[in-house]
């Protein structure tokens, strides 16, 4: 395996960055606690650990394995169909990683300014020292500002949401640094589909499944192959949906490669990343013609790789939060229909203004009963982990 060597990290308070919480609320399905306090998860093509005190984010980065790769390349010629262990295209891999590190360079050039203005108040590029490759340090740095938005100012927001919501403001002491996590449209639409009247932990077995027999393998550490996520291509193939259903997906197994398949007739990965650039009106109008999005799917999808800030996904906990602070008269309904939803979505949006997804996120955190115990400890100030895990 590639390995960075020792643990490196970046200055980020818990305020302005909190990975217990983040990792554990439900946006991506990639990472579990290998031991208390560090999780292991995949981002970017690489595999990572990540652990954090009160005033510093430490990562260890895999990079991919040159013979995982090879391995990848030798099974172009087989038909998954056939196999335990699905065919995957290496050739499509390379288009798409080709458009993903075009798309990252032009990212880091629109956002220049804001993480240049950014970085002097959350202080990310005091890096730990004696790195002997300083571009690829830069390049791990970048990574992790982009998948945790870094350049955001979360502590500005939370105080302008306190000042315009006592209920936010109740709640916001026990749960800063909370953010949203900026991610691969693909694993993002297709995890989400499996996400679906479904729980956390059995999400995460769908999508380990889906990597692990349609993602190419990126490098194994100790003991086990992970797998990055699959692209659009491999998704879309005859014989998938046959081998998703014998791996226990049910109906899901028909919504992903039909969704795989229309996604691909609109342009693949090109399509799906250029709805960052249009309104979210049409983003999300555009996801929701797709077999198995509907409109919660839609607003998480426009929400968390989208770059649709203002979009506020509403289940059951939203809905139940939203009776009980904000509108009473939805304690009578039975049923969360598309009127409900787009009046609690509209409602918060005119509270929160165009980063409501992002403050959503936050109440949304406190509902879940495995983040209750975070209440006993104010503010972040303890590097000891303060909530219950999930199981993977």
């Amino acid at each position: 395996m590639a390995f960075s060597g020792e643990w490196r990290s970046i200055s980020c308070r818990k305020q302005q960055l909190r990975l217990e919480v983040i990792l554990t609320n439900g946006q991506s399905f990639r990472w579990r606690e290998l031991m208390s306090g560090t999780w292991i998860g995949v981002m970017a093509g690489k595999v990572w650990y990540l652990k954090q005190d009160d005033f510093n984010v430490f990562y260890q980065v895999f990079e991919p394995s040159v013979n995982k790769s090879k391995e990848s390349e030798k099974k172009c010629s087989q038909d998954f169909s056939q196999d335990k262990k699905p065919f995957v295209g290496i050739e499509c891999y390379t288009q798409e990683e080709s458009l993903k590190e075009s798309c990252c360079r032009h990212i880091k050039l629109e956002h220049a300014q804001k993480e240049s203005k950014a970085a002097s108040h959350l202080q990310t590029d005091h890096l730990a020292a004696r790195v002997p490759d300083n571009m690829m340090q830069e390049d791990y740095v970048g990574i992790l500002r982009e998948y945790f938005q870094l350049e955001v100012d979360i502590e500005n927001l939370y105080e302008k949401w306190s000042a315009e919501d006592a209920y936010f403001k109740s709640v916001a002491g026990n749960f800063g640094g909370i953010r949203l996590l900026r991610q691969d449209p693909v694993e993002n639409l297709f995890s989400f589909i499996c996400a679906s009247n479904n729980n956390i932990a059995r999400i995460s077995s769908m999508v380990e499944k889906l990597c692990d027999h349609f993602g190419r393998p990126i490098t194994e550490v100790n003991g086990r192959l992970y797998h990055d996520f699959p692209c659009v291509d491999v998704l879309a193939q005859d014989g998938v949906q046959k081998k998703l259903r014998e791996l226990g997906f049910g109906y899901r197994a028909e919504f992903i490669v039909s969704s795989a398949k229309s996604v691909m007739e609109k342009g693949g990965l090109s399509w799906l990343l250029s709805l960052r650039c249009g309104s979210f009106e049409k983003a999300r109008s555009e996801l929701m013609k797709l077999r198995g999005v509907g409109e919660k799917v839609a607003d998480c999808v426009c929400l968390m790789s989208l770059d649709k800030t203002c979009a506020v996904p509403v289940d059951t906990h939203v809905w139940k939060f939203a009776a009980k602070h904000y509108l009473p008269a939805l304690k009578m309904a039975k049923t969360l229909t598309t009127k409900r939803y787009q009046e609690i979505s509209k409602h918060f949006q005119n509270i929160w203004g165009n980063y409501a997804g992002w403050a959503q996120c936050v109440l949304y955190a406190a509902q879940l009963k495995h983040m209750k115990s975070i209440a006993s400890s104010r503010n972040g100030d303890t590097s000891e982990p303060m909530i219950k895990k999930l199981k993977h």
